[in-house]
């Protein structure tokens, strides 16, 4: 099973929660919003063979965090992981916009024609996202918990892009309707955790299979195809060749 957008390091006990991923064999990538996150959770994760820090830099994090910025280019070689990073334009400060684009254009800049996957955050700028991403030679991305229009996600597509779909997510509307736009071959599962609640707790990595089991309904298959799919979708996104995008 996969959760592609885990934050592991905001859990109480982070690495229990880690090591219950890893003792079910569910490979996590463990987003994390700043450089400084990341060294910490490279740490406490090291030696673990499912649970994978990722090097993160969240757009809402880039105002009064200009000093994480340079630890990015000590911090890249670390790790073929990048996420969360992007933007998020539901701030309406100009400055704040323009700082979160060139932060996150930086980190594109210094991953370029390399094998990185890349979680991506996109609110209400996933059209800005995408062209900068096609732009910069990307080829290994998922957008996370995508919620942009349906014209955006058929571009997304178009570009062999991948999204990531959560609990919260099949429990509405809009999400389902976002999740039935998606291809099969194109659609990973995440939790977000700890951000969404599940049970009256925060969702956990192990939880996952209730979402495989949410898209097993949508797609009128059963829970076991779902979870073949999704591994099969998965090794799909880690073989693309990013030196091919980027050379051509």
């Amino acid at each position: 099973m996969l959760d592609a957008h885990c934050h592991i390091d905001l859990y109480q006990d982070p690495y229990q929660i880690a090591l219950d991923a890893e003792c079910q064999r569910i490979y996590t990538l463990a987003v994390t919003r700043l450089p400084s996150h990341f060294l910490e959770a490279q740490s406490q994760l090291s030696g673990f063979r499912y649970v994978r820090p990722a090097l993160g830099f969240h757009p809402l994090l880039v105002e009064g965090n200009v000093r994480e910025v340079s630890k990015l280019e000590n911090f890249i070689h670390l790790t073929k992981y990048i996420g969360e990073v992007g933007l998020d334009f539901s701030v309406l400060d100009e400055g704040e916009r323009k700082h979160q684009v060139e932060v996150f254009e930086y980190i594109l800049s210094l991953t370029r024609g390399q094998d990185k996957v890349f979680s991506i955050h996109s609110r209400k700028a996933e059209s800005q996202v995408l062209d900068l991403l096609i732009q910069y030679d990307c080829a290994k991305c998922v957008f996370h918990w995508y919620s942009g229009s349906l014209p955006t996600l058929q571009k997304i597509i178009e570009h062999g892009f991948y999204l990531s779909v959560n609990q919260k997510m099949l429990n509405t509307n809009t999400g389902r309707r976002i999740i039935q736009s998606i291809p099969t071959n194109r659609i990973l599962t995440e939790t977000d955790g700890p951000f969404i609640r599940v049970d009256g707790r925060a969702i956990q990595p192990t939880d996952i299979k209730q979402t495989e089991i949410g898209l097993a309904e949508i797609w009128r298959m059963n829970p076991q195809q779902v979870t073949q799919i999704i591994s099969e979708n998965f090794k799909r996104l880690l073989t693309v060749n990013a030196y091919a995008v980027a050379s051509a």
